[in-house]
């Protein structure tokens, strides 16, 4: 089965936010991803932004973003079946 995959790791700081919808994964979601940033507060403010952006493309509301993880010195990784998109996603850090 195809999937698409999307990976990075940080030496600095990173941080991941997603947006579920409140009807659940069925009609997508958002993320935003930062790595390699000075501090965490900084991965978060991007993150955040990111996901907020992602949000708004993906008719997802982007008050919905929350905070999942922040990071240093560890990957992260998102991955999704194109065949169904997001009814099947996985984040692993």
């Amino acid at each position: 089965m195809p999937t698409a995959t999307w990976s990075t790791c940080a030496s600095a700081d990173g941080a991941l936010m997603i947006a579920v919808p409140a009807d659940g994964l069925r009609n997508g979601f958002a993320y935003g991803l930062s790595w390699d940033y000075p501090s965490r507060i900084q991965a978060e403010s991007n993150a955040k932004s990111e996901c907020m952006k992602t949000a708004k493309e993906n008719d997802v509301d982007p008050q919905r973003c929350r905070l999942i993880e922040t990071f240093k010195g560890k990957c992260g990784a998102i991955a999704m079946d194109p065949v169904i998109f997001t009814r099947a996603a996985f984040v692993a850090l």
